[in-house]
């Protein structure tokens, strides 16, 4: 099996996909842009939909390799309450962001769940998985997505609409395309000289979902059976092509290797960034500046983060929990 490590385009995706959900934070404060690059309702889907199933997909792309040798270096025990102890900082932390975001008045939902919380159950969901093999775990995520679905059609949509990222019975879904990522990146690490089952599977994936929108709405609100499966067929695809361009063809590109390599100090340290369009509370500043202004200041957004990732690789700054 191919370490992790040694593929480079992990990092670029990963970092992809950081800076996709941080220029998504930029933008939902702001009302210039078209409604294409926005969240929208239920019903319908859009380009800003997708950094959430991007970050899972990265997520999940080491996970399960990273608990195998925890498994076999240290025991069982250490290994899981390892990544226990993880989910339960990834929890309070972002639980502490909601609290603050609600002190400051900017949380519109007024309820205390983020995507960290969301990040942290998957990953408690999705362990007990973990151990299975690629097609085992395939099959348990298809399974666990359609138990999500039944209940959100019989019991729980209301409640999920409610809550962002679809609050507590959203991370069942969540989890699902968590584990289903890490069946992936076995195609990606183990299917030496047949890598074209990647972009296969990506293919079948979103092939699956656009069958199933016929009766189940790619929806991120509802976090839908459709919309899970497209982000995951959408986000493998991207990671074939990163594969090609940097693991076979040898492009570098730092840019997107650096937040990729430290990605939640970078998802968190871009709040402080974020503050100074974001506080002063002046609308033609931020939430209502023209168009020209807003893609301006999210462009110099962007470069303020890549700059601040590539400044914590140089000076070996990471966190990792």
């Amino acid at each position: 099996m191919q370490s992790t490590s040694r593929l480079a385009s992990i990092d670029c995706f990963r970092g992809f996909a950081v800076l996709v959900m941080v220029l998504a934070s930029f933008l939902f404060g702001t009302e210039a842009l078209p409604a294409w690059l926005r969240h929208v309702p239920d019903g319908s889907v859009t380009l800003a939909d997708f950094g959430a199933p991007l970050f899972i997909v990265a997520i999940g792309l080491t996970f399960g390799a990273s608990l195998q040798r925890r498994w076999a270096r240290d025991g069982p025990a250490r290994a899981l309450w390892h990544f226990l102890r993880r989910a339960l900082i990834l929890f309070a932390i972002g639980l502490a962001m909601a609290v603050i975001w609600t002190r400051l008045g900017l949380n519109e939902s007024g309820i205390y769940w983020g995507v960290l919380q969301t990040i942290a159950v998957a990953i408690v969901l999705a362990l007990p998985f973990l151990r299975l093999s690629p097609a085992a775990r395939a099959a348990a995520g298809l399974a666990l997505l359609a138990v999500y679905q039944l209940l959100v059609v019989g019991h729980w949509l209301d409640l999920v609409l409610a809550s962002p990222h679809g609050g507590l019975p959203g991370a069942l879904a969540w989890a699902s395309l968590l584990i289903l990522a890490t069946s992936c990146s076995d195609l990606l690490f183990r299917a030496v000289g047949r890598e074209w089952t990647l972009p296969a599977a990506g293919m079948l994936a979103v092939a699956s979902a656009l069958a199933l929108s016929t009766f189940v709405p790619i929806s991120k609100p509802r976090v839908s059976a459709s919309y899970v499966l497209f982000g995951l067929g959408v986000s493998i695809i991207l990671l074939w092509v990163f594969h090609l361009l940097v693991d076979r063809w040898g492009l570098r590109f730092p840019w997107l290797a650096a937040p990729g390599k430290n990605p939640l100090l970078i998802y968190l340290l871009q709040y402080v960034l974020l503050a100074p369009f974001v506080l002063p509370g002046i609308p033609w500043w931020y939430a209502q500046a023209p168009i020209l202004l807003t893609i301006m200041q999210a462009a110099a957004f962007v470069a303020a983060v890549i700059a601040l990732a590539l400044y914590l690789e140089r000076r070996n700054w990471i966190l990792s929990l």
